[in-house]
């Protein structure tokens, strides 16, 4: 087959009598793409997990309010802590898609989600 007709098809690099590349390796994406996207899958585990322990913590909370501010404990608090953390993790769930993807705007998802994160970071350190 002509090989400008499929120069769009992506192979397998062992497929070795490959009818579109002939078993030519395709390269893969770059050393610093990889570790940015170990870097986000890392921060879309922590704070799926952080959202998830927090959204528990807010169920248990929530049918005694009265209590929790009785010992001291804040239950809007908590429940912002939750929302923050959730919408950390929606902004990682998405800049990794981008990235795995390798979307055209993969860095608008970078940069929101670093936008993101120093607003944890700041929501955190302000309210300790």
């Amino acid at each position: 087959m002509d090989a400008g007709r499929n120069a769009g098809v992506l192979c397998h690099p062992l497929l070795a009598g490959c009818r579109f590349c002939g078993g030519v390796p395709i390269p893969g994406p770059e050393p610093t793409l990889k570790i940015l996207a170990f870097i986000n899958w890392i921060l879309l585990g922590i704070g799926a997990l952080m959202a998830l322990l927090y959204a528990v913590v807010c169920l248990m909370m929530w049918p005694y309010p009265e209590l929790v501010e009785n010992a001291g404990g804040g239950f809007g608090h908590v429940v912002q802590i939750t929302c923050l953390l959730g919408l950390f993790t929606a902004t990682a769930a998405l800049a990794t898609w981008l990235l795995e993807k390798r979307h055209r705007r993969w860095w608008w998802g970078q940069i929101l989600l670093a936008g993101v994160f120093v607003t944890v970071a700041v929501f955190a350190w302000t309210t300790r």
